[in-house]
């Protein structure tokens, strides 16, 4: 987009958003004004009840269960299984929320066999869906998967094509999740074929958007961004500005991950912008740990845990525990850069515990995996080893490769310690098999560093030189990469600067011509003044003569 465009763009998108917000307070005031008429206690009644428990589930909880609670009660007293089915499908999706997925699978499994019994396929077909989406935050892939085909196999039935779409959407994100991006493809391609044919276009934006993620994932990021523009030009053709604030982020992550910060800043903000007029403030949280991921790789640690700290402060408001979990374990990471151990244990072993709350299995395995670094950094290689080998069983289960990687590398790196150097040389082996298949130059350059020390206390001399050369080898593309990406940054913050130095000598010259013109005013008045002053006490003089000469 040119920078007129993008102007004019970011206005429409603040006017869209009030204009939303409006809307859907008009939507609650009209369905209350319904309520408060019809005082009837039968199915309308509880039709509205729950339309107004959805429609608070993200403003007001309390509200949400209260409106639920009377629902429940008229529906079970006039036998209206459909209404008291949906009343528990809404608290399932209110407690999936907070997010409290055990209770929300209960509540859907519940709504579920009522919709069964009374052979109501649309809502069969939503509590699988609803179900699956539980296991995938979850992080329970397999489930997640086996709920949404049950969901597609229901709709297929009623040819309910929207709602396939967004199951097979679904599966795809569950394979994403877990490395096998063809099978990801597979399904998503299915999903975009499927909107595209009935034009749901929002649904075309979303899968343009996660074949962009796929690509992004393979790091293959022309590709990825070709389908990012794909999906930001439906999006604002649509005015679907939750959207395009998603692929206003999913661009900054390139830069980010190419180490463009500089552009990777300026599409966080944007996108940033955008939810804080939207209200969006869970995608704030998101927004303003990336920009702290972005210093902390920058080394500059303390602006880092200042971003990080106004992300944690929006999800402790919001409870969003996931949210929680994934800022203090980066907080924590930090801390361990900083050299502050026990600090960094402190808030490792407390994402910990929140991750183990909400079974957020991906980040109780990085907690677990970071928390063994730590303990390595401190000597203590027992304590290092308990959690490297708790965090391999999670990433094995989840099939967590990077997470592996990590694992394995810890484990080598106790052994070696110990001096059990077959334990260290095979868990390396297993490090670097991964690092080398998913790319990762970090702990590539860490298990040829390894290696070397292995083979050389095994006297493996020949062997200790060529991992250490390949350590080198890395080391300075590592080196040379960072030295990059910091001019980069010094670059831009020196343009940065010169912009803000310009616009204060427009602002101070404008100020200055604003004081001159105000004081030309001033003059300009004053003179009139007393050019009116002048002119009455004249006409009063000549008025008197006048009349004394009459």
């Amino acid at each position: 987009m040119n920078s007129t465009r993008k102007n004019i763009f970011f206005l429409y998108c603040m006017l869209f958003t009030l204009t939303n917000v409006q809307s859907q307070n008009k939507k609650i005031d009209s369905l209350k004004n319904e309520l408060q008429n019809h005082k009837k206690q039968d199915t309308v009644r509880v039709n509205l009840l729950n339309d107004l428990a959805y429609l608070y589930y993200k403003k007001d909880l309390d509200k949400t269960i209260a409106y639920i609670e009377e629902s429940e009660t008229i529906a079970e007293a006039i036998g209206f299984k459909k209404g008291a089915a949906r009343g528990i499908y809404v608290r399932g999706v209110a407690e999936m929320s907070q997010p409290n997925y055990n209770q929300a699978i209960k509540h859907f499994n519940e709504a579920l066999l009522l919709y069964e019994k009374i052979d109501f396929k649309i809502g069969v077909s939503e509590c699988y869906a609803k179900t699956g989406l539980a296991y995938y935050y979850k992080s329970d892939y397999n489930n997640s998967v086996e709920y949404y085909k049950n969901s597609i196999r229901i709709s297929e039935k009623i040819e309910d094509t929207k709602n396939t779409a967004i199951s097979l959407k679904y599966i795809g994100h569950s394979y994403i999740d877990q490395g096998d991006y063809e099978k990801a493809t597979l399904y998503y391609n299915r999903a975009l074929a499927l909107n595209l044919k009935h034009n749901y276009e929002l649904e075309v934006s979303n899968c343009f958007n996660n074949i962009g993620n796929i690509y992004m994932e393979q790091a293959n990021y022309p590709l990825a961004l070709e389908y990012y523009n794909k999906s930001f030009e439906v999006s604002e053709k649509i005015k679907d500005i939750v959207g395009i604030s998603n692929v206003l982020n999913n661009i900054g992550i390139i830069y980010h991950y190419q180490g463009n910060y500089p552009l990777a800043l300026e599409y966080y903000q944007k996108a940033l912008s955008i939810n804080e007029e939207f209200g969006n403030t869970s995608k704030m949280s998101t927004l303003l740990m990336n920009i702290g991921a972005i210093y902390s790789e920058l080394q500059n640690y303390d602006k880092a845990i200042v971003f990080y700290e106004r992300s944690l402060k929006i999800a402790i408001k919001y409870d969003n525990k996931k949210g929680i979990a994934t800022i203090t374990s980066n907080l924590g990471i930090i801390y361990k850069e900083k050299k502050k151990y026990l600090k960094a244990i402190d808030l490792l072993k407390n994402a910990l515990k929140v991750s183990k709350e909400i079974n957020f299995r991906m980040q109780i395995a990085l907690c677990l995996n970071n928390t063994g670094d730590v303990y390595l950094l401190l000597d203590k290689n027992s304590e290092a080893l308990k959690y490297f080998v708790k965090a391999k069983k999670i990433c094995l289960e989840v099939d967590n490769q990077r997470g592996l990687c990590n694992s394995y590398l810890g484990i080598a790196t106790v052994y070696l310690n110990q001096k059990q150097y077959k334990k260290a040389l095979i868990n390396a082996l297993k490090s670097k098999e991964l690092s080398n298949k998913l790319g990762l130059i970090d702990y590539q350059m860490d298990v040829y560093e390894l290696l070397s020390k292995i083979y050389e206390s095994t006297d493996k001399y020949k062997k200790a030189f060529i991992n250490h050369q390949q350590f080198k080898i890395l080391n300075d593309s590592l080196f040379n990469k960072k030295n990059i990406e910091k001019v980069t940054q010094i670059e831009y913050e020196y343009k940065y600067k010169q912009k803000l130095d310009s616009a204060s000598i427009r602002e101070l010259k404008l100020t200055k011509t604003v004081k001159a013109t105000s004081q030309n005013l001033e003059k300009s008045q004053r003179n009139l003044l007393l050019g009116v002053i002048l002119f009455l006490i004249t006409t009063l003089i000549l008025a008197a003569i006048i009349f004394y000469l009459k």
